[in-house]
């Protein structure tokens, strides 16, 4: 199955991970097909830029 995943997942999942969202992404990346449109990820580097601007580079390295 193919899945997307919304905004505010990826950056919790990204930037803030935890025991949770670290075995939802798993499953995820695992059992099915990751859909990452391109307004999400342009949407996650604006938000990553708006409120953590310090953390753009971990953005960068994970899509990259």
């Amino acid at each position: 199955m193919r899945v997307m995943i919304d905004t505010n997942v990826l950056v919790s999942a990204l930037l803030f991970p935890g025991q949770t969202i670290n075995a939802m992404m798993k499953k995820v990346t695992s059992d099915h097909t990751l859909v990452l449109p391109s307004f999400v990820v342009d949407e996650l580097m604006d938000v990553t830029k708006r409120k953590f601007p310090d953390k753009t580079g971990t953005i960068d390295k994970l899509l990259g």
